[in-house]
């Protein structure tokens, strides 16, 4: 599914990502930033039953482990890999609800 859907993928990333970076640094997509993605995609909405509680889960479970959370905030910059799993958690939350989703921390 991603590989062909991958361009679209790469489009919106790109839109949503980057709004707190550093000049200098490589566009990241913040939690913020996800969650407007998730607001505009209309996954959080009422109908569904998804609160922001979901969206903010499958941006951590998709984050890789940071040893040390104290001294960088590398477990708030999501890169493109990470995106696409988070897109997977919530595609997987949507269709199936979170008894179907083996979040690692909780496993």
């Amino acid at each position: 599914m991603f590989k062909r859907h991958l361009q679209m993928l790469q489009e919106v990333y790109a839109a949503y990502s980057g709004r707190f970076r550093k000049p200098s640094e490589p566009a990241v997509m913040s939690v913020q930033e996800w969650m407007d993605l998730c607001k505009a995609g209309d996954f959080c909405n009422e109908e569904s039953g998804v609160v922001d509680r979901e969206p903010r889960i499958a941006f951590v479970a998709a984050m890789m482990t940071v040893m040390n959370e104290v001294k960088t905030d590398r477990h708030k910059r999501m890169t493109f890999v990470e995106f696409l799993e988070a897109v997977s958690t919530a595609a997987c939350v949507c269709l199936f609800g979170w008894f179907a989703v083996r979040v690692p921390c909780c496993a």
